[in-house]
């Protein structure tokens, strides 16, 4: 299958999960969930399967809104590193979904440091206004390294 996307349209998209990760590193702040709202459907199609979430999909953007909100209020620093050379771009019409690796480091309200890496695959769906959002979201990390 041949991607429908062309190199401008793929550099976009790169810089699109840029600034999903951007939202994702408040660092000392406090996470503000309304600007990773962007990124994502509204609706119950949306599934999620986040690294610190470990009871299964998270079905619909209520329910994932409210996980997410209570995870990041664990942090009192939390940023992702990315390689922009690591996103990888697939397209095949309405549909595109990205991979990325990713490296955490922030530290835990209680003082404890956190540092981690992971892997995310987003499956991204064209809108009818041509933006695209997020339907489903893999967030996964290594049990071996």
């Amino acid at each position: 299958m041949q991607s429908t996307l062309t190199s401008e349209e793929c550099q976009a998209f790169k810089n699109l999960v840029q600034d999903y990760y951007a939202v994702w590193s408040p660092g000392r702040n406090s996470f503000d969930i309304s600007k990773a709202e962007s990124f994502y459907s509204q609706g119950s199609e949306l599934t999620a399967y986040d690294v610190f979430h470990t009871d299964g999909a998270i079905k619909g953007w209520d329910n994932y809104r409210a996980e997410l909100t209570r995870i990041m209020d664990n942090f009192a620093d939390f940023n992702i590193i990315m390689n922009k050379d690591d996103v990888e771009v697939f397209c095949h019409g309405d549909i595109a979904w990205t991979t990325s690796d990713f490296k955490i480091k922030g530290a835990f309200k209680n003082g404890q440091p956190i540092e981690s890496v992971g892997r995310n695959s987003l499956v991204w769906q064209r809108q009818d206004n041509g933006r695209w959002l997020i339907v489903h979201e893999h967030s996964s990390a290594p049990i071996m390294s």
